[in-house]
């Protein structure tokens, strides 16, 4: 009987196919790729403008508006993200062009790892020896290297090995190590590893000075493109005072250590809650960042990633201690998200002075003091962009003074062009110097409804956008930093000239507390923002729970292959996604007929 039953599902999966290929002659297809809190999505739906994008939780009735795709006219397609979102949640997606519909059902990940209870490795000592990372997990069961419940492990390799941490494996965990030295770096990913989980570790003394030895490491070298370099996940984790310090700008360039490292990596990381600091008085070149900033440094486009790969959320990030930039936000930017970060102490907050792909979204971080060297304040710019001409939205930042930056948005590297600004506080040093200036003549942006205080220049000529607002005291009812717990208000007061005073953004501002969203990073009513390694979590003790592993086709995970299996494969056929609950049984990367013979064979399995 078992047998007739999967002659007709295959029958039905034909037909089905059939189905899902006739559309394709009138839809196009879209893509997306998810994280925790965001989804990015890809659409050539043939359209000539934006597309609409309206999204809910599955079986909600009620719709909310995203912030529409950008159409990039040089490849004919809409890309975008939606953001703010719940992890491990199940999302219906609706876009619409000029001539076109489609819809798609997406979940995003889990934040909870399943771990393999055959693959738990306990460390039971300290060491002075690298500890090489070689056993790989599955999706559905993560390999783990932490310590013995109750103990506190420390590898120290006493500047005597290249690396503490040499991670060849992939789907790992690497949780709750104090990891010291190392010539080169502490945590050295190779090319080839993905899915690797770093978080609650404490990273420090590493490097001999030289450029890009970063204290997490990933990919090969300056040139090296590294695809299968994904999934990064690096959280929650203290890496602070590097063995050796940068030069400052008075020498040249900076050139020194890094935090993170990632070179030309195929993205789809998270970079999320962590604190990369230094106070022994070795700064950073830049804190986080890699690979070819432009596109004359690597050749062709598709390769030049840059950092930190398309696809990857940076966010709740304490940054600190740098002469160049904390963010070095350079090459494709296709789907970067970068949010809600406390940056101080540093020359440049965020670059994206080469943003070639877009769209790069920079949305709701805090800028404090500016360093240019030793002994001086002042620093630089808010960000830095430059050539590409891919797009750039930068909404609600705030940056603070005194000793704040001199300027808000400057080119950097070529003529800024295709950049949206929206909502922002850019309070600078002098009402003389600029809030944002672009000296090139590509005049393809899009610069209003900010709040700020200095002089607006595009083109080489002075700037007066229709709605943006000026002001000589921004009037903050608070600004305050509490470095020890990680706590900030940032928010205006009710008498600013910026209070109630910005636009609405969908998806970007829709939790706004009065007549309309306040300027800037904090909506005044709401509660402190949080950054470091103990934002938006209570601090109990972290524990190991093993997973039992999932049936193979069991989507849904309710324990059962079933016909609720069959109708999320079918919803996600010929889609880029990843994962079982998406349907993609074999971790390919895309729904397809490999993955129904794995839900047929495994069908009424229980």
């Amino acid at each position: 009987m078992v047998k007739i039953v999967k002659y007709f599902l295959f029958l039905v999966f034909i037909c089905s196919v059939f189905q899902l290929i006739r559309p394709a002659e009138v839809y196009a297809a879209a893509n997306s790729v998810v994280t925790f809190n965001s989804i990015s999505l890809y659409w050539s739906s043939g359209s000539t403008g934006d597309c609409e994008v309206n999204y809910r939780m599955l079986g909600s009735s009620t719709w909310k508006e995203g912030y529409p795709l950008w159409f990039d006219s040089r490849n004919g397609e809409c890309r975008g993200s939606l953001v703010n979102l719940i992890p491990n949640t199940t999302y219906e997606i609706h876009l619409a062009s000029d001539n076109d519909s489609t819809n798609l059902i997406v979940t995003t990940w889990n934040d909870n790892y399943p771990v393999d209870p055959n693959k738990i490795h306990y460390l039971d000592a300290s060491s002075s020896n690298t500890l090489t990372v070689s056993d790989s997990g599955t999706s559905n069961g993560y390999s783990i290297y932490t310590p013995e419940p109750g103990k506190s492990i420390t590898i120290d390799v006493q500047n005597s090995q290249n690396y503490v941490v040499n991670v060849n494996a992939s789907y790992v965990i690497i949780r709750g190590l104090k990891l010291v030295g190392g010539i080169y770096g502490v945590v050295y990913l190779n090319p080839d590893v993905h899915d690797v989980v770093i978080e609650n570790n404490e990273l420090s003394n590493w490097g001999t000075g030289a450029n890009f030895q970063g204290a997490i490491f990933g990919g090969g070298n300056y040139s090296q493109t590294n695809p299968n370099l994904k999934r990064i996940i690096i959280q929650r984790n203290k890496i602070f005072n590097p063995r050796f310090s940068s030069n400052d700008w008075s020498t040249g360039h900076p050139s020194g250590p890094q935090g993170i490292v990632l070179f030309n990596s195929g993205g789809n990381h998270i970079i999320r809650y962590n604190e990369i600091y230094s106070d022994n008085g070795n700064y950073y070149n830049d804190i986080l960042g890699a690979g070819a900033n432009f596109q004359t440094q690597c050749g062709n486009l598709s390769q030049c990633t840059g950092f930190p790969g398309p696809d990857t959320d940076i966010y709740g990030n304490y940054l600190a201690n740098c002469w160049d930039d904390a963010i070095e936000a350079d090459g494709q930017g296709r789907n970067v998200r970068i949010w809600e970060n406390y940056i101080e102490k540093t020359y440049v907050k965020i670059s994206h002075a080469g943003n070639y792909i877009g769209p790069l979204y920079i949305f709701r971080n805090v800028s404090g003091s500016a360093d240019k060297g030793s002994g001086q304040t002042g620093g630089d710019n808010f960000t830095k962009g430059g050539e590409g001409g891919g797009r750039v939205y930068i909404f609600h930042n705030t940056t603070l003074q005194p000793n704040g930056v001199t300027g808000g948005i400057l080119d950097s590297g070529g003529d800024m062009s295709n950049v949206v600004t929206r909502n922002n506080i850019f309070q600078i040093r002098s009402i003389y110097w600029n809030s944002i200036r672009d000296s090139g003549g590509i005049q393809n942006y899009d610069i209003d409804y900010d709040f700020y205080n200095g002089k607006i220049i595009l083109n080489n000529v002075d700037y007066v956008p229709l709605h943006s607002l000026k002001f000589t005291d921004p009037d903050f009812a608070t600004q305050n930093f509490d470095r020890a717990n990680g706590l900030g208000s940032f928010y205006l007061s009710p008498t600013s000239g910026g209070y109630d005073k910005a636009i609405v953004l969908p998806n970007f501002n829709g939790g706004y507390t009065g007549l309309a969203p306040d300027m800037g990073a904090h909506e005044a009513g709401t509660s402190p923002m949080e950054f470091g390694i103990g934002a938006y979590q209570d601090q109990s003790p972290t524990t190991i729970t093993p997973t039992p592993l999932p049936i193979p086709g069991d989507a849904n995970g309710d324990g059962e292959v079933d016909g609720a299996d069959y109708v999320i494969w079918l919803t996600h056929y010929n889609q880029n996604v990843t994962g079982p609950a998406n349907g993609d049984f074999n971790n390919s990367g895309v729904v397809d007929g490999a993955d129904y013979i794995i839900w047929l064979n495994n069908f009424q399995t229980v």
